[in-house]
């Protein structure tokens, strides 16, 4: 790989959160924002964009419905969901079906918004390895 940065698109409906995940991903990544499902789809038709990270609950879509309709335009792109809520079994089950590579849970920290990202990079880089059955 190139030294180019990754590019992330980050939504949320809490710009809040949005400015809290660009400057934890700022020096490492390089980053795009939202705060809507919608205008995530627009992005993601007009732009390249390496990693989706999206809120679960948000107006009109939920962040799964997201990445599920992210995945049709971008089928390479790496997908994590941020959630306030606790959904365990929910995102263990997307993981398992391959609809997202990881979750991190609100409130979070600085850490594990970093090492959500290695891991989801590295089960969407051994998913891609898999032959497919």
């Amino acid at each position: 790989m190139s030294g180019e940065k990754l590019h992330i698109l980050l939504v949320d409906d809490e710009q809040d959160i949005l400015d809290f995940m660009a400057r934890v991903l700022r020096s490492s990544y390089r980053t795009s924002q939202c705060s809507s499902a919608s205008d995530a789809l627009a992005l993601l038709e007009a732009n390249h964009y390496d990693m989706l990270i999206s809120d679960l609950k948000m107006p009109s879509m939920t962040g799964l419905e997201l990445l599920a309709r992210a995945t049709k335009i971008r089928p390479e792109i790496v997908r994590i969901i941020l959630s306030g809520f606790t959904v365990q079994q929910q995102m263990e089950q997307a993981l398992k079906s391959g609809q997202l590579h990881n979750y991190i849970t609100k409130p979070t920290d600085r850490v594990t918004v970093l090492e959500a990202i290695e891991v989801a990079q590295a089960r969407a880089a051994s998913l891609a390895a898999s032959p497919l059955s």
